[in-house]
């Protein structure tokens, strides 16, 4: 997270701290970037008033160039908040994986992986896998990791974010 100060000078006394977050969101396809924009925005709703934003996407299908998935791991490196949303239904792609390996480690420790899944799961093991093979990679980089649907029963988009949001 990275926090500017500034200092209020023509008669104002004090001084004005910004923090900005950096956000990388990787998406399976335009569906799953929605949800996760959808997502963005509500943690932007609830934060905006303390931090500022700075986002980064990239698309799966994106991240098969080498040259663009180069330039989405340093985003990734240097991000505090790493968004992965998907469907659920299948194994994350082999070119997603070596995104993973691009950055993971390389960074100056983001504070969290988060793993949004926007469809309810034809094959709950899948999802199961997914969501088991991005908890290992965050904790592999030493991140906090969330995972959307959580596991607890009645809890809300809201109460997730608020979870997300006591991490920062």
């Amino acid at each position: 997270m990275q926090t500017t100060l500034f200092s209020q000078q023509d008669g104002h006394e004090g001084m004005e701290i910004t923090c900005n977050i950096k956000v990388v969101i990787a998406f399976e396809d335009a569906a799953a970037g929605r949800h996760a924009q959808g997502f963005y925005d509500h943690l932007k709703e609830r934060l905006g008033a303390e931090f500022e934003f700075t986002r980064y996407q990239w698309s799966f299908n994106l991240l098969q160039d080498a040259l663009v998935s180069d330039a989405a791991a340093q985003d990734a490196a240097l991000a505090d908040i790493v968004i992965i949303a998907t469907h659920g239904t299948s194994e994350l792609p082999k070119h997603v994986d070596r995104w993973f390996q691009a950055w993971v480690g390389r960074n100056a420790g983001p504070m969290a992986l988060v793993a949004l899944f926007d469809q309810p799961s034809v094959s709950a093991e899948t999802r199961e896998e997914v969501r088991a093979s991005l908890a290992r990679i965050a904790q592999t980089a030493s991140m906090d990791f969330f995972a959307e649907p959580p596991h607890s029963p009645g809890e809300t988009k809201a109460d997730f974010i608020n979870r997300l949001a006591g991490k920062i």
